[in-house]
């Protein structure tokens, strides 16, 4: 297991929260391009916007500067046939954080290049506290609310009983929802490496899709959908 910080970040922390104060606003200036089918088979289609990786940087970049703090970011090879970044943040006084993100394996350049780029991209934003996408809640939500929409109308009124029938029950829509979240998360998810999903899950403290918590469910989505349009180039 590798280390993710210095034995001390006491200066590294003072300096990160003077930088943080200098940070521009960054411009949401790409677009991705999310397609894919739900458990049920429902197809979906939505996009989001995004900073570069140059937009990140010039963010952040005179702060991280003005304040002793700059950011090294390195393709290492850990064992053959496996690749990751390690992303270091540094201070003039030698204390440091450190990131690393494990590349999905791939004999395709423009794969590989595409998988850089976005983990570079994540791991910048992640350490040094900038936010780099809008607020995906409605996107994200848009396909399950649709076919929850195209389900039968009499389908949501529960049935009296009558003539030795019982009443049916309609899941609350707390479990309605997480039921959708699910399906379309898995969807997606599914087409990850192992790697990707341990790695992902990890960052949730969850051992599995279903272990994600309801109050960590948008944050999940947001970064799987990320991570899964990085993968696909």
């Amino acid at each position: 297991m590798y280390e993710t910080m210095s034995e001390e970040i006491n200066e590294l922390a003072a300096a990160l929260a003077l930088a943080q104060g200098a940070f521009r606003s960054v411009p949401t200036t790409q677009t991705a391009i999310v397609k894919g089918t739900t458990k049920q088979g429902k197809a979906y289609e939505y996009s989001y916007k995004y900073a570069s990786l140059s937009d990140v940087f010039e963010a952040c970049r005179p702060g991280l500067s003005k304040n002793g703090l700059s950011v090294s970011q390195l393709v290492t090879q850990p064992e053959k046939g496996r690749h990751q970044i390690e992303s270091l943040l540094m201070h003039s006084s030698g204390q440091w954080l450190r990131s690393v993100f494990i590349l999905k394996a791939t004999d395709d350049p423009q794969d590989m290049g595409g998988q850089i780029t976005y983990y570079r991209r994540y791991a910048l934003s992640a350490l040094v506290g900038l936010a780099t996408e809008e607020d995906q809640d409605a996107q994200h939500s848009r396909a399950a609310g649709q076919e929850r929409q195209q389900a039968p109308q009499q389908a949501s009124q529960p049935s009296r009983p009558g003539n030795g029938q019982q009443a049916r029950r309609q899941p609350p829509p707390g479990q309605q929802d997480r039921e959708a979240w699910l399906a379309e998360c898995k969807a997606v998810f599914l087409r990850l490496s192992k790697e990707q999903q341990a790695q992902l899950l990890g960052k949730f403290s969850a051992g599995s899709l279903e272990a994600v918590t309801a109050a960590n469910q948008e944050r999940f989505k947001n970064a799987l959908v990320d991570l899964a349009a990085a993968a696909s180039g």
